[in-house]
């Protein structure tokens, strides 16, 4: 689907190899790294140098992070940015989600870190109409 002629099918295979790398724990630069390019122009063409690493990796319980390391980082300081500047602004539900993120073992799903980058998008919005 890759080599579709036609943009969006390409596009889209494209996306979902990103999502199932992210699932992973991993990114496209992880995938670039784990590619080899064989020397001989006659061999088959690139393989995965650590497949059993990978199907590990998909296989492992508990479930992965959707999210990369740096990515989650941010997502914690955009909690503690929200907790420490609520004032009251945030509704009961949403006050119980950024309290209860540091307390997920495996990390934020994907709609999850959407909340959450909503909740501190509004708030800084906020923050800076006030300071105007």
């Amino acid at each position: 689907m890759l080599g579709s002629e036609d943009d969006g099918t390409a596009l889209s295979a494209c996306r979902g190899i990103g999502r199932l790398l992210a699932s992973a724990g991993c990114d496209w630069h992880d995938l670039a790294q784990n590619i080899t390019v064989a020397a001989d122009p006659a061999a088959p063409t690139p393989t995965f140098r650590d497949f059993e690493g990978w199907k590990r990796a998909w296989a492992s319980k508990p479930p992965r992070s959707h999210f990369t390391p740096k990515q989650e980082r941010s997502q914690r300081e955009q909690a503690t940015y929200c907790r420490l500047h609520d004032h009251g602004r945030l509704s009961p539900r949403e006050r119980a989600f950024i309290r209860n993120i540091s307390a997920q073992p495996h990390g934020l799903t994907i709609r999850q870190g959407d909340w959450l980058a909503a909740i501190c998008d509004r708030l800084e919005q906020e923050d800076r109409a006030r300071c105007q």
